[in-house]
């Protein structure tokens, strides 16, 4: 089977199929291939914009959509208001490799604005749009700074707290909460890092860190992030710190440049 000739042809078969469609405003492609990381292992990602008293109905028609051509091995659907208010569904389809699947999103109009965020999102790549204004756009710098002021006003001295606890806990012995708090400490770090390295979406937390992340920091992360025991957390406290520490820093400067 050429995987990459099946992927094409299923998206060109669901925009053609939503074009016919007088409710569907606009449809494109997320995901990798907005960000232009695509790879075999990559998901389909359809996004559908609509009215918002159409929603629903899109997420019908789009089950009709596939059941007519394809056999659905696997489906997890939120139909109530879901992820930024859109209506979802994810589908793994016979005769597909088994790590594909589709990952439909439903929107309004005013839902679907955020995610023509470009920095943020990638650049939509649309297969139609009947709108005018839907177009991928990139935010001003003062966004995005407003952002880093943002994290330091609510999160700076943060660490601190979320350490004490992992100290207490390491007494006491309780070693799932312990793990629990250590994650939370290094996810700290990584929204810190990503003010620094990706501050138009420093809040994606472990995601695409791997991209974002300049290649030393993202393996130091990871030594962080398996420790061999509690032990090994105890020491790796300081490290942490100190790398949170010169981060926050970091940021501050940034803003008194800015400003």
């Amino acid at each position: 089977m050429n995987f990459e000739y099946d992927r094409k042809s299923l998206r060109s078969y669901i925009g053609n199929q939503f074009l016919q469609s007088e409710i569907v405003l606009a449809c494109w492609e997320g995901g990798s291939k907005a960000t232009g990381h695509i790879d075999i292992y990559s998901d389909l990602d359809i996004v559908v914009v609509v009215n918002e008293k159409d929603k629903e109905h899109c997420l019908d028609l789009f089950n009709k959509i596939i059941c007519t051509r394809f056999k659905i091995r696997h489906k997890w659907e939120v139909r109530t208001q879901g992820w930024h208010g859109g209506l979802q569904g994810m589908y793994s389809l016979e005769d597909m490799p088994d790590y594909f699947f589709i990952d439909f999103t439903v929107f309004s109009k005013k839902e679907a604005m955020c995610f023509l965020d470009v920095p943020r999102h990638g650049k939509a790549d649309f297969i139609f749009n009947k709108l005018e204004t839907l177009i991928p756009f990139k935010p001003n710098t003062d966004k995005i700074h407003s952002s880093a002021e943002k994290f330091l006003k609510e999160k700076s001295d943060k660490y601190i707290f979320i350490e004490k606890i992992i100290r207490k806990e390491i007494q006491r012995k309780n070693t799932i909460d312990v793990i629990a708090f250590y994650k939370n400490l290094l996810g700290l770090l990584v929204e810190a890092w990503g003010v620094e390295y990706r501050p138009e979406r420093y809040d994606f937390g472990f995601r695409y860190l791997k991209k974002d992340l300049p290649q030393e920091k993202y393996r130091l992360l990871e030594k962080l992030m398996l420790p061999s025991d509690v032990n090994d957390i105890a020491q790796n406290l300081e490290i942490i710190r100190k790398l949170y520490k010169k981060s926050v820093l970091n940021i501050k400067n940034s803003i008194s440049n800015y400003n």
